[in-house]
């Protein structure tokens, strides 16, 4: 199980219907989240929970291993390349404005090869 609560943008993620397969980090301790019955949970990531003035939280989570053959289908979905990414709604700094970077697509062509190595290998041509 590899905890997930990175510096990102936000994902969907569809939660068994009747198998509680998802554990978000709560207290120090996971948890089991409830299945959702029909409905799906949203997750966002600390970014967007970075320029929304935390006033959403991007939760610390992580699946867990089961016995079973189970179905996830993920969706991540980003602000678009040439979002501004440095201030928060507020207009405060954020975390990725701290790190000198302005629009989204900058800060993804550095960050998504740091968790997603393979990708983006071959160099962007600017």
């Amino acid at each position: 199980m590899n905890p997930d609560s990175r510096y990102s943008s936000n994902c969907s993620i569809h939660v068994s219907l009747t198998s509680p397969c998802l554990q978000v980090l709560y207290d120090g301790k996971y948890w089991d989240a409830p299945p959702s019955g029909n409905g799906f949970i949203i997750n966002i990531g600390t970014l967007i929970e970075d320029i929304a003035d935390r006033s959403i939280l991007a939760v610390r989570h992580r699946v867990k291993q089961m016995d079973f053959i189970r179905h996830s289908i993920p969706y991540f979905h980003n602000p678009s390349f040439d979002a501004d990414i440095s201030k928060s709604i507020s207009g405060r700094q954020t975390k990725a404005g701290s790190e000198n970077y302005s629009i989204f697509g900058e800060w993804m062509r550095q960050y998504l090869p740091r968790v997603e190595p393979g990708i983006l290998q071959d160099k962007i041509a600017d």
